[in-house]
């Protein structure tokens, strides 16, 4: 699918990234990852037993039903993010940046 943002130059933006999830899972210690196709490795989302880079453990379990219904149905979905430059480059598990919000979208 495809990957978009609204940014200027190389510098951190607001930006969504929208595609196809191909995988999602949970670690033992309740973190949520991804597989997106804007990027090449698995970024983490949210964790389910503790509140991670300021998401609620509430918010991380509706994320983790739109996660799933995407890699499910073939669905895309838009993660956006408040500074990042790109969405290839966002960082990769533990270490990648929290998300602002997630969309499931009807395509």
């Amino acid at each position: 699918m495809l990957a978009f943002g609204l940014t200027a130059g190389a510098n951190a933006e607001s930006m969504g990234c929208t595609g196809t999830i191909y995988g999602s899972w949970v670690n033992d210690q309740g973190g949520v990852f991804i597989r997106g196709s804007w990027h090449a490795d698995h970024t983490q989302m949210c964790s389910l037993t503790e509140v991670w880079k300021g998401i609620p453990t509430e918010v991380c379990y509706s994320w983790v039903a739109k996660f799933d219904a995407a890699a499910s149905t073939g669905k895309s979905i838009s993660v956006w993010y408040q500074n990042i430059a790109s969405c290839s480059t966002i960082a990769t598990y533990g270490n990648s940046e929290a998300p602002y919000y997630v969309m499931l979208l009807n395509t």
